[in-house]
């Protein structure tokens, strides 16, 4: 998880993973969770981090961030981008944006997984 980190200038969302079929995190020993897009096939947007979303929006520098022991996992259906294809405020492309007036779906099913003692 802490490799999914990224320590930007000014703390935020970070470490998610697109076109994700299905995740499972486990401890040392295989115990833990497993993530399934449902239908199956269906690609989710995940993260694993020791940091909240909370976490990430307050400090002002990464330094300040407090690595908490749990793990916190966001199972998206989607984001949209911040930007175009410049650093001049160019809005994403059609292709990526997220439309308020729009309703949008998805589901998943979590599931424990026991591993060995």
């Amino acid at each position: 998880m802490d490799e999914q980190f990224t320590p930007y200038v000014r703390p935020q969302q970070t470490g998610n993973v697109t076109g994700v079929r299905w995740a499972r995190l486990t401890d040392g020993h295989g115990t833990g969770i497993e993530v399934r897009a449902e239908p199956e096939g269906e690609p989710l947007e995940i993260s694993a981090l020791h940091y909240t979303p909370f976490d990430l929006d307050g400090p002002r520098h990464p330094h300040e961030l407090r690595r908490r022991a749990e793990v916190t996992i966001g199972v998206n259906h989607r984001q949209m981008g911040l930007g175009g294809n410049d650093s001049w405020g160019a809005p994403p492309l059609e292709r990526y944006l997220l439309h308020a007036d729009r309703e949008y779906g998805y589901a998943y099913r979590l599931r424990a997984v026991r591993g060995t003692r």
